[in-house]
């Protein structure tokens, strides 16, 4: 009799199991399976010790992607700033993609990060004589340079970034004068190349002003009232910009990449049905 009670109850414990894991299974779509995490804190880190013994490395934490279905582990150092990656494990804990072997960008990724912090402080503290309306700044990669016929052959190589060392102490400013780009969008009444000359003149000084150096800057001017007239240049070069003469190559850039335009334009025009 006492057989059938603990069968009964151990029934019963199943059956509350299973009726709560079926509540609680459309919550477990959005935020993941607890048992998952487990298996996923579990066997990602013995990955990391079958692989990679060498890293001094702990779990930060897991998120679920209930997009696609998958577990990303964030993994760091506590002794080394530039080492942290992040494993994509399926639900068993299986590791799905490995990110543990780019941990060597992480460096030039910093770097780089310390050049936006700066860039983006001290266009927020600027009074401009126009409107910022896009602005941001990168360190180029040298693979970046899609529209090739308009860009400057610049940017940093895969070489250059594995030969920083990891957790290096490196001045943004260095790279930045060699790779550094700028995004810059103005908004303003006049949109005329002598005023996006003024305007960059007005940009470069500040930013000579506050120890921030670019290598080049792709501008766009545009007015507030949503016109179609615009003046845009890509990639035009830190050292092009001086007063003298400065309207003229404006005005050899705008025509540059507006022509490049209009040869795209027929390009797609040939092949449309």
């Amino acid at each position: 009799m006492k057989i059938f009670e603990r069968l009964a109850k151990i029934a019963a414990v199943i059956g509350i199991i299973l009726a709560v894991t079926i509540l609680l299974t459309p919550l477990f779509l959005i935020t993941g399976h607890p048992v998952c995490y487990g298996l996923v804190a579990l066997r990602s880190r013995i990955y990391l010790l079958q692989n990679y013994p060498e890293l001094d490395v702990g779990l930060d934490k897991i998120t679920y992607d209930f997009k696609h279905g998958g577990y990303y582990a964030d993994y760091s150092s506590p002794t080394s700033i530039d080492t942290h990656f992040w494993l994509l494990c399926d639900g068993w804990g299986n590791v799905t993609v490995d990110r543990a072997d780019t941990i060597d960008r992480n460096t030039i990724a910093r770097i780089d990060q310390n050049y936006r912090d700066a860039y983006d402080t001290a266009i927020e503290a600027a009074d401009f004589s126009f409107e910022v309306h896009v602005n941001f700044c990168q360190i180029t990669h040298q693979y970046g340079n899609e529209v090739s016929s308009i860009n400057k052959d610049f940017g940093i190589t895969d070489d250059d970034v594995r030969k920083l060392i990891l957790d290096g102490d490196y001045d943004f400013r260095e790279f930045a004068a060699k790779y550094g780009r700028i995004t810059f969008y103005a908004h303003d009444p006049e949109v005329t190349v002598e005023r996006a000359a003024e305007i960059l003149l007005e940009l470069k000084a500040y930013l000579d002003e506050q120890e921030i150096p670019f290598r080049a800057i792709e501008f766009d001017l545009k007015s507030q009232n949503g016109s179609e007239k615009y003046i845009e240049l890509v990639d035009i070069l830190y050292e092009e910009i001086y007063e003298d003469g400065l309207v003229e190559r404006v005005t050899e850039y705008n025509d540059a990449i507006h022509a490049h335009y209009e040869k795209l334009d027929e390009a797609r025009k040939q092949y449309r049905p």
